[in-house]
């Protein structure tokens, strides 16, 4: 823009350098967005700190002063000012659109909709009348505009955990350069400051006006609308029907729902049923138990549907079984006529979302009977597990599961690694011992994150215990190979006494391979040979918890020389058509690395009778290998857009249906017998317990 470089030379005729350049051009914008507060501008909270550059945009016209208040100057732009100030915003805008997209996708979707929707709405009265303005910067908090306080949507706004998050936005704008804090005034005999504010210029505004809002909150708006309506009922003292009927107008509901509403509320004794009475509709016979009936009802779920949290389940309201009373009791008879076995292996998963017919998991129909369950926290993931585990225990196949949070004790015994499990990872396994010095330094590698020189010095150790418990690596040492493996800890002694005699690089090399490895060596877990019944383990269901376990490292670690043990002792049982047991891999990408037994194990645990179960918060994380390898994918709701295309491709669906998934326990479920998925609602673990022992 000439006019922009014109000022850019005027600038440096005052002796300007570009930094000093850039903060004149700062406080123009500063200036510009702070006068849409105040009477006579808004007082940007750091001004002072630019005193010299507001004075060279007074000598220039682009700058004036308005009134004083408690000895600040409020500055607000010229014409001209104006002009230069709104270019130099919209070219910052441009060049800032993906940090701001950045910065709100750090927020719940349904947060940012409201953020957007209605915060962003400009105030329609006074002296603020068309500007975007924040009071979130400090507790107090008017109301910013009708359509919040029209929908009563300011009890949302004050809400401390709203406010906090919808002031982490603001402060975000802020420090981007897109808002500016300042002092409102007002105009009182001397003037006095009033509360900071936040306020964007009308480019911000409008550059954000044009992103798509990431949720739809209508439906929610509107059905709040009636606790908007009733909370002005209650406030008020015998509000007549003429008045009340303006109000459920202005709210655009229907007189009919509310009464319909009044009518349920008075069966639990908390008013009086609805009349049309001229003086007053009915009567509030319980203030309090009417307040929290509203809040249960409308507030918190709103509340918890913004913050993007699940409410916690609370006891049925005698209201809500007053209202649902008959078509509860048709939906319960409707499920319990549905058999939970359907064939001789054929689950229950729950019910379509939209034609509510039942859809069956029937594993050993399935191209193989492994299946994948993901989903972010919160989504349901665990309760489908579990789920599933209490399905199969219930058809007699136990389930062994890697249990890292211990959240399955409900659903099979526990198994703490902490409380006398060892693993020696060193037994031979038929395998030979230098094959064997590979495999582990190859895992320990993928999961330590080694170097080429640190697996080097790793594997020269777990040769050197092999050789110093007598046991040859060659093929003509086999007759050696029935000798007791050496202790795991023998890898830390050779390390050691390598250190000592190694030179100083390699011995650097190895100080560090011995502290990233600490953990393994001190924990109890690989202190002896491997004393795990899995005789046991492969009858009844059985749940490894490994929450004691100080690093995800050694999780990880346990993890896969668990698998290898599990499998060795399979694949010595030998192989068999129907299903013995279902190996549940929680947080399943853990394991997704190379050299990792989860490949081998997809492909060839069905020959044995082992079914996997994957669960994973990171589903782009596994390989292809493990994708083609699994006959049945479950999608909850996966929020990151990645993972969203990734499982999208899998399913063959789109995206947003997976991206987008609302309520807990909904899932996308694609069968490989079908070339379609379907959306349903599992029935929860909670559900099933006790409808299997019919």
């Amino acid at each position: 823009m000439a006019k922009l470089d014109a000022l850019v030379k005027d600038l440096e005729s005052f002796g300007l350098d570009h930094n000093k350049i850039e903060r004149v051009l700062t406080a123009l914008k500063k200036i510009y967005a702070a006068q849409a507060i105040g009477y006579f501008g808004g007082i940007p909270i750091d001004i002072e700190e630019y005193g010299a550059e507001v004075g060279i945009l007074v000598k220039l016209g682009l700058a004036s002063r308005g009134g004083v208040v408690e000895g600040r100057s409020a500055f607000t732009c010229t014409v001209e000012g104006d002009e230069m100030a709104s270019a130099l915003l919209k070219e910052h805008v441009a060049k800032n659109e993906k940090k701001v997209l950045e910065l709100l996708n750090r927020f719940p979707r349904r947060l940012v909709a409201f953020w957007m929707n209605f915060c962003l709405e400009p105030v329609n009265y006074g002296k603020f009348k068309g500007k975007v303005v924040s009071w979130a910067v400090r507790p107090y908090f008017p109301e910013p505009s009708y359509g919040i306080v029209g929908l009563g949507l300011s009890e949302l706004i004050k809400d401390k955990a709203i406010s906090d998050k919808i002031l982490e936005v603001w402060n975000g704008l802020v420090s981007l350069g897109l808002a500016v804090e300042a002092y409102d005034n007002v105009s009182t005999r001397g003037g006095e400051l009033r509360d900071l504010c936040a306020v964007m210029a009308p480019e911000a505004v409008e550059f954000l006006r044009k992103i798509p809002a990431p949720s739809d909150l209508k439906n929610e708006i509107k059905s709040y609308a009636i606790f908007s309506v009733l909370k002005r009922y209650r406030t008020s003292e015998r509000m007549r029907r003429d008045e009340f009927l303006g109000i459920i107008a202005q709210h655009g509901q229907q007189e009919a729902d509310v009464k319909a509403l009044v009518d349920k509320m008075s069966m639990a004794g908390l008013t009086s049923r609805y009349t049309y009475s001229r003086v007053a509709p009915f009567l509030i016979l319980d203030a309090n138990k009417f307040d929290r009936f509203l809040d249960e009802t409308f507030v918190e779920p709103l509340r918890a549907s913004i913050l993007g949290l699940e409410l916690a389940p609370v006891p049925p309201s005698p209201i809500l079984e007053a209202k649902a009373e008959k078509e509860e009791k048709k939906r319960i008879e409707t499920i319990e006529t549905v058999p939970e076995v359907v064939s001789d292996l054929s689950i229950l998963l729950g019910f379509g979302v939209e034609s509510s017919q039942p859809n069956y998991w029937s594993p050993l129909k399935e191209k193989n009977p492994h299946a994948l369950v993901v989903g972010t926290t919160g989504s349901g993931k665990t309760e489908t597990l579990k789920a599933l585990v209490h399905e199969l225990k219930f058809r007699k196949i136990p389930s062994l599961i890697l249990d890292f949070h211990d959240e399955y004790s409900d659903v099979a015994e526990g198994m703490n690694v902490r409380g006398g499990v060892t693993i020696n990872p060193l037994e031979l396994l038929e395998r030979s011992p230098k094959d064997t010095t590979y495999e582990v330094s190859s895992i320990l590698r993928a999961i330590y994150s080694l170097g080429d020189q640190q697996e080097a010095e790793l594997r020269k150790a777990i040769k050197k215990s092999y050789e110093d418990a007598g046991i040859g690596l060659e093929d003509k040492d086999k007759q050696s190979w029935s000798s007791p493996p050496p202790a795991f800890q023998e890898i830390k002694t050779a390390l050691e006494k390598a250190k000592e005699e190694a030179d100083s690089r390699t011995s650097q090399v190895i100080a560090t391979l011995l502290n990233r490895l600490e953990p393994i060596f001190d924990i109890g877990v690989f202190s002896g040979e491997t004393r795990i019944d899995f005789e046991s383990v492969v009858q009844k269901s059985v749940a490894l918890q490994m929450k004691d376990l100080p690093t995800e490292e050694l999780k990880t670690a346990t993890s896969d020389f668990f698998l290898r043990k599990l499998w060795n002792y399979v694949y010595k049982i030998g192989r068999l058509k129907d299903l013995r047991l279902y190996c549940v891999i929680d947080e399943g990408h853990r394991l997704a690395y190379k050299e990792s037994p989860l490949d081998h194990l997809l492909r060839e645990a069905r020959k044995y009778g082992v079914g996997v179960i994957l669960s994973s918060q990171k589903p782009s994380d596994f390989t292809e290998n493990v994708m083609a390898n699994v006959g049945t994918m479950i999608a909850l709701q996966c929020p990151l857009e990645s993972d969203a295309r990734f499982m999208a491709k899998q399913l063959n669906c789109e995206p947003h249906e997976v991206q987008f998934i609302e309520k807990r326990g909904e899932a996308i479920v694609k069968f490989s017998t079908s070339k379609d998925s379907s959306k349903i609602r599992i029935k929860p673990y909670l559900e099933r317990v006790g409808a299997t022992s019919r």
